[in-house]
């Protein structure tokens, strides 16, 4: 139902309209202005102050928003209330019926505006200190559009630190607090990018503050929304582009900051630690710097011991290390260098993945196989199915290229029982004899990793209609695929079937959707000329369950 001025009273439930009259009896609507033709702005008076706009269309249907946080429909009791208002204060706009146009209604900014501008400069002064004491969120704002807050890195701290602090209990920033918080955070960004191309220094310093509040104020925040973190994610990025544009005599000091804040407290255990590893490596060129660099990294190493959890965690933190060392050697050393290290902890599957595409690029297939099966030995041990995957395609990929139809053939015979994707079958079928074709189609029926569905695809693709229909006796799940070719051929099996499933549906479930796919197959045997079987089933189930309402009504629609 379309929300107008005449029906809003039917169309918003009971319970929100009931509330919204009582916030408009009570006096919560605060403000109400007509804005502009037909439409409205109030400020209703809650939790806090929420603003509400209503906007009607030429048909005299309504548009509303409010800024509270109501999720469980699309009208509060804010805007309820502000209809309310609407409808007292401007009668002359139900039933869709504007007023002819008149001289234009001033709003609250029109006034707003004359009044600041025929205001003496400083009494406007007077009036804005007023309201920064007063909300300590309006003075940090005008000293940023002021470009006011100061050259100090502590005073930007403090406008960041200003901007995150909770207005929750015990200090947590919940879902919408968090929402806020990065909101006003982001202006702070905003003057940094600002300043990036000629202040790099100031840049830096509130890059810096951002990233360091910000980050541990995720530890006492709920960032469903992702905006906080974000954040951070920007700060980061700024640090990056400040390494690029500071003064030779800053980059030392730049460079120890960096491998400070690695150790930090709030950033252990997040990515943001690698990504402040990563901006350190452009800064190690010097033998001094790239001696702290690789010191500080192995120190992380220990940790991954001392954690208690299991050896997916350490090996993570093995690998996030080494790919920083493997940054630096490329940087710094050259790729010949590169690839040694990479060869020397292949463990690492990230490196040996690269290590097989380099191979191949290279044409060294003999490397590129070792690798390969090396990985699949690993992913097998580790179960790691993905990767199992990975190197068996590497596996056949190679044996294509050498020309070995046989590894060739054993590769896709491993990777069609694994996976069962038609591409792997089709290529058995190119590669093996046609006389020979039905002796290995059986091998792969046969083997225990050929699922009932991959067995009902290759005999459907070698029109083996009787075996298939005595595999989908078995496993009837398997008809769906195969239902056109099935009843074709074998109308009076499948019937029989159909009635079995039907049976062992109806005696133990009670939802309408099955009953619907019940009924839906008692057609299906009506169709098939089961017709007397399908509608004596729907009589006895009717006559079995009375009480079950849905399903009486869907079976009677296959006996009507």
């Amino acid at each position: 139902m379309a929300l107008t001025l005449d029906n809003f009273k039917q169309a918003i439930s009971p319970e929100i309209l009931d509330r919204g009259r009582r916030y408009y009896t009570r006096g919560h609507v605060v403000d109400l202005s007509l804005d502009d033709e037909a439409e409205w702005s109030a400020v209703v008076e809650g939790t806090e102050l929420y603003d509400v706009r209503v906007v009607q269309a030429g048909s005299g249907q309504l548009l509303a928003s409010c800024t509270c946080p109501y999720d469980y429909g699309p009208i509060c009791k804010h805007i309820a209330a502000t209809l309310y208002a609407i409808e007292e204060a401007f009668p002359e706009y139900r039933s869709g019926r504007r007023p002819k146009p008149a001289k234009p209604r001033r709003t609250r900014a029109d006034r707003l505006r004359e009044a600041l501008q025929a205001a003496p400069p400083a009494q406007l002064v007077d009036l804005l200190l007023e309201l920064a004491d007063d909300d300590r969120d309006i003075m940090n704002r005008l000293l940023l559009r002021l470009n006011a807050v100061g050259e100090k890195p502590a005073d930007y701290r403090q406008l960041v630190r200003d901007a995150l602090r909770s207005s929750g209990r015990h200090g947590f920033l919940d879902y919408r607090t968090t929402m806020q918080a990065a909101t006003r955070v982001l202006p702070i960004l905003h003057q940094a990018g600002d300043a990036l191309p000629s202040q790099p220094q100031k840049a830096l310093a509130i890059y810096q503050a951002v990233f360091e509040l910000s980050a541990a104020a995720m530890a006492h925040a709920d960032d469903s929304s992702g905006m906080l973190g974000g954040i951070v994610e920007e700060a980061l990025d700024g640090l990056r582009q400040c390494r690029d544009r500071l003064p030779p005599a800053e980059r030392d000091r730049f460079f120890a900051y960096l491998l400070k804040q690695t150790a930090n407290e709030h950033v252990v255990g997040w990515d943001w630690r690698w990504s402040l590893f990563d901006i350190a490596v452009e800064l190690a060129d010097d033998e001094s710097r790239r001696a702290a660099l690789e010191a500080m990294l192995e120190a992380c190493r220990p940790e991954a011991a001392e954690r208690k959890e299991d050896d997916w965690s350490r090996r993570y933190l093995d690998k996030r290390i080494d790919q920083v060392r493997l940054t630096i050697i490329l940087t710094y050393d050259g790729e010949a260098a590169a690839l040694d290290f990479m060869l020397a902890n292949r463990r690492h599957d990230d490196f040996r993945r690269q290590l097989i595409a380099y191979y191949l690029d290279h044409d060294d297939l003999d490397t590129a196989e070792q690798l390969a099966r090396e990985g699949l030995v690993d992913a097998e041990q580790t179960r790691a199915y993905g990767h199992i995957t990975t190197y068996r395609e590497w596996l056949l990929m190679i044996a294509q290229r050498r020309g070995d139809t046989s590894s060739a053939i054993a590769a896709a015979r491993k990777l069609w029982l694994g996976q069962g994707e038609p591409k792997y079958l089709d290529l058995l079928r190119e590669n093996i004899p046609a006389a020979e074709w039905a002796s290995f189609r059986e091998t792969l029926l046969a083997d225990k990793a050929c699922r009932p569905d991959m067995a009902a695809r290759l005999l459907a693709a070698d029109g083996l209609w009787p075996r298939l229909l005595e595999l989908a006796l078995r496993s009837p799940y398997l008809i769906g695929s195969y239902r056109d070719e099935l009843e074709t051929r074998f109308p009076d099996e499948i019937a029989d079937l159909y009635a079995r499933i039907v049976v062992k549906t109806l005696e133990k479930t009670t939802d309408r959707g099955t009953y619907q796919n019940a009924a839906a197959t008692l057609r299906r045997m009506k169709k098939l000329g089961h017709a007397a079987q399908a509608e004596a089933l729907a009589r006895d189930f009717i006559a079995r369950f009375p009480q079950r309402r849905a399903m009486v009504e869907e079976l009677r629609r296959v006996l009507g």
